[in-house]
């Protein structure tokens, strides 16, 4: 359906009409309210922005201009236009160009030093310090020492990387240093800024708006790069910026270099990106972890162009080298028995737990990875079997004690998670748990989890067997995907999945190494039900 256009009024230049488009549930659609689409219109396309979204209907606010109006349907609704690179194609000419003006010698510059994997430099020559009894403590103290380099820290999920930002960002603008943070989202660019302010609420601090400035923000908002050297200027006795690889890489903004840029969920930011970003500071740190989910890559790159920045660096190692920076190797989220698969599978066994997170536990179930098997055949990306033993598995949980630091209630809806590789799947158990009356109970694939937690997580790997896989071996066994997955896990971690599996023609090395993670998992797991 489509609505009226309405012409434009005051500031707005654009006809605009409300259209209904249809979707197919079995073809799911990637789109979600808020993005920016293109619809096609033979060989004409239009602007557009989706305003709702479901498996069954689309909802999109159309643009155009009011002398190009036509009553028509789109014949396909398209992602929308590429986001523009510059400023960060110039910053990294600029780089280039720094590289060049000091041949045969290589300049001493953070980017140069990521891009040739180079240790830190830190003052007077010093060595990297040991990891001590306080990591955090560790890792402050040799950032301080830095000397026009890169440094890199991997914080696996519940290790306190964030909490290390807060710390750290507040030790250096006490001490008068500038420091800028920027990642790969506003969101979390804005994650970091809040753990800063809360180790230090009188922080000088300041972010340009992603679109509108919001009042309860509690930091400054310039409106623009130009208002944003102002406020630096204006606070020129150690302050924090956060922006997008877009701010730091923006001529304006590099032209008075920042004494630290820390790089947030650097194993998602792009290598391109951090070369561009590097312009705008003496000194790098990376933090993050390429264990969990990779940076969203489309298109084709030359080889290592895809990588992201930690995922550059750490190379092929599950842990980062001890001479390039620090692995914080203790986690606060997964009970010891959810950990102990989990840092086989991705950390070489070297994550283990703080003993608090051995406090917590579900009545009547140890915790710790279980298997509960679900026989079928034929499926590829939808599973009404498993969706039924997922079911069968929340309505035996639901209500149990949970006991998380001496606090003991009923678990709910909202204390467990189920994780699919497909979106099929995740409507397919979506409305199964509804039908049970478990309609609270979060339910997706794993992109929207990360970040998250959860006293159960269930895991659904729906296809019958690595012979049916619709999208490889390496997408549906994925250690990183298996990793982000099990990793939300409190107390108890279940895979839903069929005893074929892992029944696959294995061809290469790597995917002998996937297959392998996933029997080494199934290997750890105890049986469903538990007792």
């Amino acid at each position: 359906e489509a609505g009226e256009w309405v012409p434009p009024a005051g500031r707005v230049r654009t006809a605009k009409r409300t259209l209904q488009l249809a979707c197919d549930p079995d073809r799911p659609h990637p789109f979600a309210p808020g993005d920016e689409v293109r619809l096609r219109y033979g060989d004409t396309a239009r602007d557009g922005k989706v305003v709702a979204a479901s498996a069954v209907e689309l909802t999109v606010e159309e643009s155009s201009p009011p002398d190009a109006t036509t009553n028509d349907r789109p014949t396909a609704v398209l992602p929308g236009s590429p986001v523009r690179p510059s400023p960060k194609d110039e910053a990294v000419a600029e780089l280039a160009r720094l590289t060049i003006e000091t041949l045969p010698e290589l300049p001493r510059h953070p980017g140069i030093d990521l891009l040739r994997r180079t240790p830190p430099r830190l003052r007077w020559g010093a060595a990297l310090p040991e990891p001590g009894d306080d990591l955090v403590a560790t890792v402050i103290d040799a950032v301080e020492e830095m000397d026009g380099s890169t440094l890199a820290v991997q914080g696996p999920p519940g290790a306190g990387k964030t909490y290390l930002a807060g710390r750290l960002i507040a030790r250096l603008v006490r001490a008068g240093r500038t420091v800028a943070v920027t990642s790969n989202s506003h969101k979390a660019v804005e994650n970091v800024l809040s753990a800063a302010k809360k180790s230090a609420p009188d922080l000088p601090c300041a972010k340009r708006a992603k679109r509108t400035p919001d009042p309860a923000a509690p930091w400054d908002q310039p409106k623009s790069n130009p208002a944003l050297v102002k406020w630096r200027e204006e606070h020129d006795t150690g302050h924090l910026v956060g922006g997008t690889a877009w701010t730091f890489a923006n001529a304006a903004i590099r032209e008075e270099p920042f004494d630290f840029l820390i790089i947030d969920e650097a194993g998602q930011f792009a290598l391109a990106d951090a070369l561009a970003v590097s312009v705008c500071a003496k000194n790098v740190l990376l933090l993050g972890d390429p264990q969990q989910l990779p940076q969203v890559v489309q298109g084709t790159h030359p080889a290592g162009a895809e990588a992201s920045a930690l995922g550059h660096l750490i190379g092929d190692a599950d842990i980062m080298p001890p001479e390039l920076g620090y692995f914080l190797d203790e986690t606060r989220r997964m009970h010891p028995a959810v950990c102990a698969p989990v840092s086989e599978l991705s950390y070489a066994g070297r994550l283990h737990s703080h003993p608090s997170a051995a406090e917590r536990s579900i009545e009547g179930v140890e915790a710790g990875l279980y298997l509960a098997a679900a026989d079928h055949t034929g499926n590829t990306t939808r599973s009404v079997e498993e969706a039924a033993v997922v079911t069968s598995i929340v309505a035996d949980l639901h209500g149990r004690a949970w006991t998380d630091h001496g606090t003991t209630r009923p678990l709910t809806d909202a204390d467990i998670v189920v994780v699919a590789p497909y979106n099929l799947q995740a409507r397919t158990v979506s409305r199964a748990l509804e039908e049970a009356g478990f309609p609270g109970v979060r339910v997706g694939t794993v992109d929207r989890f990360q970040g998250q937690e959860a006293p159960v997580v269930l895991t659904t790997m729906t296809s019958s067997s690595a012979v049916d896989l619709p999208r490889g071996l390496d997408f549906l066994l994925s250690r990183n995907r298996l990793n982000v997955a099990l990793s939300r896990a409190q107390a108890l971690a279940i895979l839903v999945c069929s005893p074929r599996l892992v029944e696959a023609d294995i061809r290469t090395v790597e995917q002998m190494r996937l297959v392998a993670g996933m029997i080494g998992l199934l290997t750890a797991a105890r049986p469903w039900p538990a007792g």
